[in-house]
Order: structure tokens, then C-alpha cells, then sequence
């Protein structure tokens, strides 16, 4: 979630902070590992399979389902069950944004485009 809220242009930046405080608040509940993986995610940082797991989720190029598929099994296989773990966070952040372009693309600001506005989907 926090690597798809880190990306530039996301509306889901606005959990950043509640993250970054539960994260510095409960780090220690997970490994230095896991961790500094988190802490990483929040800067936008990560390992480039799930930078290109990621995009291929959020950009507006056609990808196709095969590989969609074939990044999503390169996350998921990371670890015994960090990659599956991770996958549940990245479709989170997925669906949080989803969430808010919809909102976003309804609110009366949004009715006036702009060449630099997010397209809403």
C-alpha cells in the first residue's frame, strides 16, 4: 500500500502519514528486514519487481493480462509468504485508489480539466 501511495500523481498520498507514525510507532513487531522494506516503500523505493508490479497496475499503457500475471507471480514469490504478503498491500493500495479517483473524478473541482489533471478512470 505505501508503495502505491508513494507514487507521484497518487491520490492515496494522504495515508502517508498515518503509515509512516504506525510504522515508526509498531516497527518492532516485524523484522529489521520487513522493516526497512516499509520504510523504503513510504520513500518510494523497492525492489524492481514490485516497481513494475505496480506500474503495470497503475499505468494507463495497455498491458496485457499475461504480463500482469507474470509480475504478480515474481512478487509472490518472494519469501515463504512475504510475497503474497506484499501482493495483499500492493492490491490494497490498488483499491484505496481506485477508491479515490472515483471520488475525485465526481467532486465539482475536477469538472474543468486540465492538461496536467490526473485522468480519472
Amino acid at each position: 500500500m505505501a508503495l502505491v501511495a508513494s507514487r507521484p500523481g497518487s491520490l492515496a498520498t494522504t495515508v502517508l502519514p498515518a503509515l509512516r507514525h504506525a510504522l515508526g510507532r509498531h516497527g518492532d513487531r516485524t523484522t529489521d528486514l520487513s522493516r526497512a522494506t516499509l520504510w523504503a516503500a513510504l520513500d518510494g523505493r523497492g525492489r524492481q519487481r514490485l516497481l513494475d508490479l505496480v506500474h503495470t497496475l497503475v499505468s494507463f499503457d495497455d498491458f496485457g493480462p499475461l504480463l500482469l500475471r507474470k509480475r504478480a507471480a515474481h512478487v509472490i514469490a518472494i519469501g515463504h509468504t512475504s510475497g503474497s504478503d506484499i501482493a495483499s498491500g500492493v492490491l490494497a493500495g490498488i483499491q484505496l485508489e481506485l477508491q479515490l479517483r472515483g471520488s475525485a473524478c465526481l467532486s465539482p473541482q475536477r469538472s474543468r480539466r486540465t492538461p496536467t489533471s490526473t485522468p480519472c478512470r
